[in-house]
């Protein structure tokens, strides 16, 4: 399963690498897309490059373990990636109605992070049905 689905895995965390890249740019040309009432205070509270640097960092994993065909390293990136969406659609719902756009796409996000490292671990072993 993981070599047959290892391309679509990699194109989705290479997606969130873009969305982290992007956003990093434009925090630093002195913008920060980091508002309180969207991201929910506890967000707010961390620099917007720390958030940039820890979703590249966990894209970047997952992503090269898909390409490369490293299985434990993919689904180490996919599950870290997963627990940051989740974190951040979490965070969102504190903000309140503001923040429903990235409550609903950081939360199904997370959930497809999830089974790309279910997949990833499953293909550990080989696993190539």
């Amino acid at each position: 399963m993981f070599e047959r689905h290892a391309p679509a895995i990699a194109a989705f965390f290479l997606a969130l690498l873009t969305q982290a890249l992007t956003f990093g740019a434009v925090v630093l040309q002195g913008g920060s897309p980091v508002k309180p009432e969207f991201y929910g205070p506890l967000v707010y509270e961390i620099p917007a490059l720390v958030w940039a640097g820890t979703q590249v960092a966990f894209a970047v994993l997952a992503a090269a373990g898909a390409i490369w065909r490293k299985p434990v390293m993919g689904a180490i990136g996919a599950a870290l990636m997963a627990v940051l969406l989740l974190f951040f659609g979490t965070a969102a719902i504190a903000a309140g109605a503001s923040g429903t756009l990235l409550v609903t796409m950081a939360l199904p996000a997370s959930a497809i992070a999830l089974v790309c490292a279910w997949i990833m671990w499953r293909g550990r072993n080989g696993d190539r049905q």
